[in-house]
C-alpha cells in the first residue's frame, strides 16, 4: 500500500513531463540555448515546490494515510510510504532535466542516471535489508533515486557546460522547505488533532498535510524561490486551459 500511494504522488509529475516533451524539444531545435535554459528553469522550479509539497505531506501523513486507506495501522507500508517519499523530493525535481537533455538529443545522460540508480539499488538493498531489516528494502530505493538524481544533475550541469550555481539555485530551497516543514510538523504532531477509525486518520491527514504544505510554502516564498512573476504564469496557464473546457463544452451542447 505504501508503494502504491508513492507511485500516485509520481504520476502527475510523468504526466506532465511526457506532455511538455515536445515543446521543449521544439525550443531546443528552433530557439537560442537561452530560451532553452529559462524553459528548464521555469519547468524545474515548478516540479520542485510540487514535490517538496507533496513529499513533505506524505512523509508527516504516512501513517494516517494508510489508516485512511485500509483502516487500521500498517507501520510498514506507513514506514514504506514515508521514505519512497523522502526520496522522491529529489528525484521528481530532475524529471524536467530528463525531459531537456532528451530534447537536446544526449538520451546518453540519462541512460547512466538509470544505470546509476539501479545500480546503488542493488548493492544497498540486501545491506540495509540487514541492517535495519523490511525497511531497508524502500530505503535502499530511496536513497539510489536521490543519490541518482544527484549525480545526474551534476553529470548535466557539467558536461552541458551549464553552471553548477544554477543547479544549487533551483534543487537545494525546495529540499530544505521539504526539511524544515517534515521537522517541525513532526515536532508539532502531538499538539494537532488525530483520532481513531477513518475520520480521525483523515482529521490527521488534513492538519498535518495543511502544516506541511504551508511551511514549504513559506519558507520558499521568503527565500524568493517563487516570485509574482511564476504566479502570473501559473494563473495564464490556468485561465487558459479553463478557457478550452468552456470553450469545449460550448461546442458540444
Amino acid at each position: 500500500p505504501g508503494s502504491r500511494v508513492a507511485n500516485l504522488f509520481r504520476l502527475p509529475v510523468s504526466l506532465v513531463t511526457a506532455a511538455a516533451f515536445p515543446a521543449v524539444a521544439q525550443v531546443a531545435a528552433d530557439g537560442p540555448r537561452d530560451r532553452l535554459d529559462k524553459v528548464y528553469l521555469h519547468m524545474t522550479r515548478y516540479l520542485a515546490t510540487f514535490a517538496a509539497v507533496g513529499g513533505a505531506a506524505l512523509v508527516v501523513c504516512a501513517d494516517p494515510v494508510i489508516r485512511l486507506w485500509i483502516g487500521e495501522p500498517v507501520p510498514l507500508a506507513a514506514a514504506t510510504l514515508a521514505l519512497l517519499s523522502a526520496g522522491s523530493v529529489v528525484n521528481l525535481a530532475v524529471h524536467a532535466a530528463s525531459v531537456m537533455t532528451c530534447a537536446e538529443g544526449e538520451p546518453g545522460r540519462e541512460t547512466r542516471y538509470a544505470f546509476v540508480a539501479a545500480g546503488l539499488h542493488l548493492l544497498l538493498t540486501v545491506p540495509l535489508l540487514k541492517l535495519v531489516g523490511p525497511c531497508g528494502v524502500p530505503l535502499s530505493t530511496a536513497v539510489a533515486a536521490a543519490v541518482a538524481s544527484i549525480y545526474f544533475v551534476v553529470h548535466l550541469h557539467r558536461r552541458s557546460g551549464r553552471s553548477g550555481w544554477l543547479a544549487v539555485r533551483i534543487f537545494v530551497p525546495p529540499c530544505v522547505a521539504a526539511l524544515v516543514a517534515i521537522c517541525l510538523t513532526f515536532a508539532l504532531t502531538d499538539s494537532l488533532p488525530d483520532g481513531p477509525g477513518r475520520a480521525g486518520a483523515a482529521l490527521a491527514v488534513g492538519c498535518r498535510g495543511g502544516l506541511a504544505a504551508f511551511v514549504v510554502l513559506a519558507v520558499l516564498a521568503a527565500a524568493r524561490y517563487i516570485d509574482a512573476s511564476d504566479v502570473a504564469r501559473l494563473r495564464t496557464v490556468l485561465g487558459s486551459q479553463r478557457r478550452k473546457g468552456e470553450t469545449g463544452a460550448a461546442l458540444e451542447r
